[in-house]
């Protein structure tokens, strides 16, 4: 039984996202793993041929998920691989340095921090959100949040679409970045084009930081 109290709003929208998937699946049969306890965790010695939904107070993926990952949680933290898209609502989202997402990646919740390696796209949305120093982004990064933050040693390797209060770029993106931004800070390499929007920020409001 679930006493994670985790909102029905947040799993009604992983049940969609999971709906979805299946529907775009071709015709045959097709199943999932539910893990659904106080703490969802899976070790690192198990392999899951199948697609996950998991969900729990504190979720933790170590292992290797061979299908869709959908995660709920107040703490998603993911350092395993996934061989496909991985789904996750959380207040806070760790993809430490040791994750490999082979698929795109979708989060949404009020801290992210990203540090692995995510061979397609990441659409986020957040409060805040971080590209650590070991992030790689195979694709395209699409996000907003009112603090955006890539840090030196990150990879953006196609283009960034970013919307927020603030974003500081220590990074670097392989091609363009597009931006609206209140403050905006380029520490980081862009490749080609950088386009943005830019506004004048109020005084009684932070400015970086």
């Amino acid at each position: 039984m679930n006493k994670c109290g985790f909102s029905k709003s947040k799993k009604t929208l992983l049940f969609v996202c999971l709906l979805l998937v299946l529907l775009l699946v071709p015709s045959g049969t097709v199943a999932a793993v539910y893990i659904d306890d106080d703490d969802g965790v899976i070790k690192a010695s198990e392999v899951i041929d199948d697609d996950v939904f998991i969900d729990g107070q504190n979720v933790v993926v170590d292992g290797t998920v061979n299908g869709v990952l959908f995660a709920a949680g107040t703490t998603v933290t993911i350092n395993g691989t996934v061989n496909n898209d991985v789904f996750i609502v959380g207040e806070t989202i760790k993809i430490a340095k040791e994750a490999e997402i082979s698929g795109n990646l979708y989060t949404g919740g009020r801290s992210i921090f990203f540090d692995g390696n995510v061979e397609g796209s990441i659409f986020s949305g957040a409060s805040d959100i971080t590209l650590n120093k070991n992030a790689v982004v195979g694709r395209n990064f699409y996000v907003g949040a009112y603090s955006i933050k890539t840090d030196p040693g990150s990879l953006i390797s196609i283009d960034l679409n970013a919307g927020g209060y603030q974003i500081v770029l220590g990074g670097e993106v392989k091609r363009d970045a597009f931006t609206a931004s209140e403050a905006l800070e380029i520490n980081g390499k862009v490749g080609r084009n950088v386009t943005s929007d830019v506004g004048i920020p109020k005084l009684e409001e932070p400015f970086m930081g």
